[in-house]
């Protein structure tokens, strides 16, 4: 059995992935954790498990949207989606997305511990 150290929050974001041959996909996530997400789309032949890919989470701030974009590498490939494992965050919006995942959670406290027990330098809020 998977032993998974973040759990997964049923959060629905529209996204764009941009895979390495500079195809976009785009669909929704069925759920999101601090590691990675599964995303909700008809894959195109030729996606493949340990493919890397750019994951973008597209988001409604106060400030408006924002895209939230991560590494990923393919973790599983279905019928109706695909899982990604983030490997890395590349945006200035982290913030945007912790806040996300606590709006989405119903036990904000466990979310926290979570973080704090398996800490991600590039999720950390910034002391600006």
């Amino acid at each position: 059995m998977e032993q998974r150290n973040y759990t997964r929050l049923p959060i629905d974001v529209i996204v764009e992935i941009h895979l390495t041959d500079s195809t976009r996909l785009y669909g929704e996530t069925a759920d999101i954790s601090l590691d990675g997400a599964f995303v909700i789309l008809i894959p195109p032949p030729g996606i493949n498990i340990g493919d890397s890919c750019r994951l973008e989470l597209i988001i409604k701030t106060e400030e408006g949207w924002v895209r939230v974009a991560f590494e990923c590498t393919i973790a599983h490939n279905k019928d109706d989606g695909i899982g990604l494992q983030f490997t890395g965050a590349d945006t200035p919006h982290h913030e945007s997305f912790l806040k996300l995942l606590v709006e989405g959670s119903d036990d904000v406290d466990s979310l926290l511990d979570e973080l704090s027990r398996n800490p991600r330098k590039e999720f950390q809020f910034s002391t600006d």
